[in-house]
């Protein structure tokens, strides 16, 4: 069996607070109800809300969580299924069943046998026909890589513009007919023609990281004529508009890289300046016609020639803000452009999205075309130096890279990816260098991801191996103290060594401040048993008094043997309410009680009361047979 990356820090500081409680319970009920490794990805099932089990794929990559789940959740990080599924692998690796991955299933089959499987697929499920489709356009467009560039690039065929209509059409008419029977406002819905457009999208983008640029254009004019069409008959009480309009960004960018990276002549660039005027006139009635075609319009107004570009790309100009002549260089800033006095309320767009990203473009088409050295000094004069240092590094030039990093960039996201990419070329302390001073750089990350978190969790586990003892503990207390956990607590014991003696009472006095389960468990590893029951009887603590608390259930089962009073005490009135109230559903939950009293009545020498309790418990509850008979194990 595979070892997995995954830890229970790296899962928690992927998830919101809340998801990852909800997970963990999830986990704990056992809803996780297959677990099956392909290759390096897990899938699995997990009973949710929903009749049917949601699907779940985590791929074992080290470093990070990379899930995907069916459910809606849509909050950003791991959803509870994802979180119950990561805890399963950490804890159960036994339950994990190995299978065969997709290519050592099909390793020995004859093109034959795989023709076949594909026609009985298809027969099984019509709609896979439209997909095969799709696949065949692909390998069509990508079936031959460019030569050299000294040799120039072979131009295969290009994608069929009718083939991009008709298909793109057909889903959008479904989109339409869809609301013309539309007579349920919480249905959820997926816009098929929104999603026709990512497939394409897909489909060109590998197509113009083959360098075939030329070959997506007329399937580009296509793709566009079409949406543009359904954009400007759509009623914005059905669509949302603000989908449509980033949708349309997100195509018109590309088609700039497309556009930028096929070198079109004068006369090529005045047609699609005609053709982008046309499509404005269609969303004539819109707020957006002017800005979703603003990178388009600059590509196509610029291309390479424009003179500030030229000496940005030569070198001549290391800083476009700096530079004399500012304002002509603002065109590739992309800050030329003041949309504030336009005044609609029906879309809000949020500041990055709202022209698309001319510099970004202009990066991408750089890099496809391997025009390195004219990459970086447009990405150092247009402040985009996150990519400047990651090309360095690609380019081999890493003390570079982490000079540069170390005096511009500002994030500790950054500083983070920088330190493992130094750590993964074998330079560990200069990695820790670039990890202790992204630790002094301010954290501005917002909502659930705690970039600095993550950050100290990664320089500890580094400097614990590179021996920088003082460096590791203090990245150990920073985690311990954000994140009192029992992983983080035995992280601070075990790097602390001869030292914990020292600091264990501060240590435990802030586990005293939590009322985690976590801090159950702390207190429970150090047979702190009397810290662990005030917790579970503090007022407000976390699950309440119930039968399925699984964070009382974890202190009496240790508590038994060693406390058996307040184990009889806690329990008794639980199970006596229990059996007043509850749905038969429940008797199991009562008899694991019941389990707990027998244990701490035998562990008091009080064998004779537990049997007369028993005894006495059987006898009123008779009549309720599927008690008495979970009673028998007893």
């Amino acid at each position: 069996m595979p070892v997995s990356f995954l830890t229970e820090e790296l899962v928690r500081s992927n998830a919101t607070g809340n998801s990852y409680e909800r997970g963990k319970v999830y986990y704990n009920q056992g809803a996780v109800t297959s677990l099956v490794l392909r290759g390096d990805t897990y899938e699995a099932r997990v009973q949710g809300s929903e009749y049917e089990p949601y699907h779940v794929m985590v791929v074992n990559q080290p470093g990070a969580v990379k899930a995907a789940c069916s459910c809606p959740y849509n909050y950003g990080g791991l959803c509870k299924h994802m979180v119950a599924v990561c805890l399963m692998i950490i804890y159960k690796p036994d339950a994990v069943e190995e299978a065969l991955s997709l290519d050592e299933l099909l390793a020995g089959l004859t093109t034959e046998q795989m023709v076949q499987i594909v026609k009985k697929l298809v027969a099984s499920d019509d709609k896979l026909i439209e997909q095969v489709e799709m696949m065949v356009e692909v390998l069509k467009a990508t079936q031959s890589q460019p030569g050299p560039k000294a040799q120039g690039r072979q131009e295969l065929p290009g994608i069929e513009a009718v083939f991009v209509r008709k298909r793109l059409k057909k889903a959008f008419d479904e989109a339409a007919d869809y609301w013309d029977d539309y007579d349920d406002y919480y249905e959820e819905y997926t816009n098929p023609g929104l999603d026709e457009v990512d497939s394409f999208l897909e489909l060109f983008t590998s197509m113009i990281n083959a360098r075939q640029e030329r070959g997506v254009l007329e399937a580009f004019k296509a793709l566009l004529d079409v949406y543009i069409d359904y954009w400007a008959d759509t009623d914005d009480e059905y669509v949302d508009l603000s989908m449509l309009y980033s949708t349309g960004i997100e195509i018109t960018s590309l088609l700039a890289e497309a556009l930028l990276g096929a070198e079109l002549t004068k006369q090529e660039r005045e047609q699609w300046q005609k053709q982008i005027k046309k499509w404005e006139m269609q969303l004539s009635d819109s707020w957006a016609n002017s800005r979703v075609f603003l990178v388009m319009k600059q590509v196509l107004k610029e291309g390479w020639e424009e003179e500030s570009l030229k000496r940005i790309l030569a070198g001549e100009i290391m800083d476009a803000e700096e530079a004399e002549g500012a304002e002509a260089v603002a065109d590739f800033w992309g800050e030329e452009q003041d949309f504030e006095d336009e005044e609609d309320e029906e879309v809000e767009i949020s500041d990055d999205e709202e022209v698309g990203d001319i510099v970004e473009v202009r990066l991408h088409v750089l890099a496809r075309h391997e025009r390195w050295e004219e990459y970086l000094n447009l990405a150092r004069a247009m402040k985009r130096y996150k990519e400047y240092v990651q090309q360095l590094l690609k380019m081999g030039r890493q003390q570079e890279a982490i000079d540069f990093g170390l005096k511009h960039l500002q994030s500790q996201s950054e500083m983070l990816e920088l330190a493992q990419r130094v750590y993964a070329n074998g330079t560990v302390n200069e990695a820790l260098r670039v990890a202790e001073h992204g630790l002094q750089l301010p954290d501005h990350t917002p909502g659930y991801g705690n970039v600095k978190l993550s950050l100290t969790e990664w320089t500890m586990g580094v400097a614990r191996q590179a021996g920088r003892k003082d460096l590791a503990l203090a990245s150990a207390w920073y985690v311990f103290l954000k994140r009192c956990t029992l992983t983080s607590y035995l992280n601070v014991k075990e790097i602390a060594g001869e030292g914990w003696p020292k600091l264990r009472s501060e240590v435990l006095e802030h586990v005293k401040k939590e009322k985690s389960d976590d801090a159950i468990r702390i207190f429970l590893r150090e047979d702190m048993i009397d810290d662990a029951i005030k917790l579970v009887e503090k007022p407000g603590y976390a699950g309440g008094e119930n039968l399925r608390n699984i964070k009382a259930q974890t202190v009496l089962e240790a508590a038994a043997s060693k406390r058996p009073e307040w184990v009889i005490g806690y329990c008794h009135p639980l199970i006596e309410d229990a059996l007043a109230r509850v749905h038969h559903s429940y008797y199991a939950d009562i008899v694991r009680y019941l389990g707990y009293m027998k244990q701490a009545y035998m562990s008091a020498n009080k064998g004779g009361e537990w049997g007369e309790y028993i005894r006495r418990l059987r006898d009123k509850h008779r009549s309720k047979k599927k008690l008495i008979e979970l009673m028998q194990k007893l």
